[in-house]
């Protein structure tokens, strides 16, 4: 990411659910194996949005503490990058760009990967702004 000159990073934000699970807890994984488990991959708990709840719903969240952040109401372009979409298609970039008020001329779409989406999406929203 270094590599990436010209742009500028002003604000991040995230939203997460809040009822978590920890992985000690899986009835998969006893004693050693879950010890093993969370050694070798390094995630002791994660979080678990209810039925509810979609990538979708947290985007938004998130997107609004990062505009309210930064004191805008307008944005150029609308990128939503996550391994968990609400849905194939529609993306839920379209979505947030309603749910937000943003104009429907705001270029928006979605990025969705696994591990890598966020350098990469970091990446192509780079490129585009320059």
């Amino acid at each position: 990411m270094s590599l990436l000159t010209g742009v500028k990073i002003r604000a991040i934000s995230a939203s997460c659910p809040r009822k978590t699970a920890r992985s000690e807890d899986a009835p998969s994984l006893t004693g050693v194996a879950s010890r093993r488990f969370i050694k070798s991959v390094g995630i002791s708990e994660r979080r678990i949005a209810d039925s509810g709840t979609f990538s979708s719903d947290l985007a938004r969240e998130a997107a609004k503490q990062a505009l309210g952040d930064l004191g805008w109401s307008e944005v150029d372009l609308l990128v939503a990058i996550t391994q968990t979409p609400d849905r194939a298609i529609p993306g839920i970039a379209v979505r947030l760009q309603h749910q937000l008020g943003l104009s429907s001329r705001v270029p928006a779409f979605d990025i969705n990967l696994g591990c890598s989406s966020v350098p990469y999406g970091v990446s192509v929203v780079a490129s585009l702004m320059k």
